[in-house]
């Protein structure tokens, strides 16, 4: 019954997290929609839509190995490793913008005077990236209230920073507010990682080449699978846009908003703390019958 309380306790949570980071935005909603158009959101819907399809596959998925080890060196490691490939990754995304970023927005329909927005992708994927390492590595220690309290900042400054450069008729209010954010994620989120055992100390070169052979089934059976999972959520709205106008993709994200919040709330938060109870019974050799029939029930 204690690790079932404890898994119910930790499942909260980061339930109640994610509901006060998700009701922030949505309680901004009616402020939002008034200060900025919908050709505004809808550009913004565009913008996260890509930014969605790419920053999954930022790290290779490496980043969801980092439960796994059953000695911290090996976890840090895994996560120095993302920092070094979303880096990579970060930088040829932005070289490709350098050179076809015109002709990527005339594929997407992407309105001409954000299209300088588009490189605020690069910069943004590369913090969201970091961030989802370190959030693993904090689940991996059940510093539960570090992880939620990290998305709260988040969306905390990004609500904020949005509301006061759309007052003030900023140019890309919604886009420097969701970078605002995203940097804010990234501060927090390092602070976090420092406060919970990690440290460069016994990383090398050596050892990330280790785990980058090791966990190697990341990248090759998880990351076309999630990419196009990903992808899946996004083509409507890439297509939307491309028949119709962005006018459009700005009413339906606002529907997609309202409709989602329920799955927002409860999926994510169980699955990142049921990860880390069977991977801690895995390597007490525990059964998880009990924890996954609880989830299921």
């Amino acid at each position: 019954m204690l690790k079932l309380s404890d898994l119910t306790k930790n499942t909260l949570t980061l339930v109640i997290g994610a509901i006060t980071a998700q009701v922030i935005p949505f309680a901004l909603q009616p402020f939002l929609r008034r200060i900025y158009s919908v050709e505004d959101f809808g550009s913004m819907t565009i913008f996260l839509n890509l930014f969605a399809v790419l920053s999954i596959i930022s790290a290779l998925r490496y980043e969801a190995a980092i439960i796994l080890p059953k000695n911290n060196n090996e976890s840090a490691n895994i996560v120095s490793l993302t920092f070094v490939i979303n880096i990579i990754f970060s930088l040829l995304l932005l070289f490709s913008l350098l050179f076809f970023k015109n002709t990527i927005a005339i594929f997407l329909n992407f309105p001409s005077k954000y299209i300088n927005f588009l490189f605020f992708l690069p910069v943004g994927i590369l913090m969201f990236g970091v961030c989802q390492s370190i959030n693993f590595w904090l689940i991996r220690h059940k510093a539960f209230k570090s992880s939620s309290g990290n998305k709260i900042v988040r969306r905390f400054t990004e609500g904020v920073a949005q509301t006061l450069l759309g007052i003030f008729k900023i140019p890309g209010g919604l886009f420097f507010g969701d970078l605002l954010g995203h940097f804010a994620n990234s501060l927090a989120g390092l602070r976090q990682l420092f406060r919970n055992q990690f440290s460069f100390k016994n990383i090398s070169e050596r050892k990330m080449a280790f785990v980058q052979k090791k966990y190697i089934e990341y990248p090759k059976y998880n990351a076309i699978p999630t990419l196009l999972s990903s992808a899946a959520n996004a083509l409507p709205f890439l297509f939307i846009n491309k028949i119709y106008s962005t006018e459009v993709v700005g009413f339906l994200d606002l529907s997609k908003l309202v409709l989602s919040i329920p799955l927002i709330f409860i999926s994510s938060a169980i699955s990142q703390v049921l990860y880390q109870q069977i991977t801690q019974k895995k390597h007490q050799r525990l059964s998880v019958k009990k924890d996954i029939l609880t989830i299921l029930y």
